[in-house]
């Protein structure tokens, strides 16, 4: 399904709308990759800003490496993708992170408190 975005946004068209776009693509919004458009609600539709990144991202994802001649003399190391893990994971993650750093915080200023 990646791959088929990547192309229609490589063809100059918009994807959305729909949330996830909104919460999920926040930094490469800031980094001027895409341009992201508010639809209504809280659904939005993106539009590629940098042809380049999205032409190096569809050939990591279709060939599973980034070949020196892709990258035309610029720093990045040829590297291996062996696994994506998408952002609702990633978010379940930092949730779990979170609230076992903040109940650690709870039950130290519960003993400060008790002493």
């Amino acid at each position: 399904m990646l791959v088929y975005t990547l192309r229609k946004l490589l063809r100059g068209e918009k994807v959305g709308p729909c949330t996830a776009i909104g919460q999920d693509y926040q930094v490469l919004e800031l980094n001027r990759v895409i341009e992201l458009e508010h639809s209504h609600g809280t659904r939005y539709s993106m539009k590629l800003l940098k042809y380049d990144i999205a032409r190096l991202a569809l050939d990591v994802i279709e060939k599973g490496d980034l070949a020196e001649t892709t990258t035309l003399d610029s720093t990045i190391n040829s590297t291996s993708v062996s696994n994506y893990t998408g952002p609702e994971e990633n978010r379940q993650k930092i949730r779990r992170k979170k609230s076992t750093s903040s109940n650690l915080n709870i039950s130290e200023m519960l003993r400060t408190i008790r002493n």
